[in-house]
């Protein structure tokens, strides 16, 4: 996966976001390392919008941050939705 040219966008929001002490996740890196680690598309063909693995990653993502802020319980192992 080549590096996204949006990759900018995502560093200009952390940073705004960080201005008002809010988390921020990006999910640039986290699909980068699920295609890295299975070589598993998280995208239709035809557009850049997310399949159902695509939906997976990213909620996978959020849900880890929110249990890091000790937002979010549930019964998951740590592997989660990816297993």
């Amino acid at each position: 996966m080549s590096e996204s040219n949006v990759r900018w966008m995502n560093e200009l929001l952390a940073e705004k976001i960080a201005q008002y002490e809010l988390p921020f996740v990006d999910l640039s890196d986290e699909f980068k390392r699920f295609f890295e680690a299975k070589q598993v598309h998280f995208e239709w063909e035809n557009d850049f919008h997310w399949n159902e693995k695509g939906h997976q990653v990213a909620a996978y993502a959020l849900y880890r941050k929110l249990r890091t802020l000790h937002l979010f319980e549930h019964p998951w192992n740590e592997r989660g939705v990816l297993q």
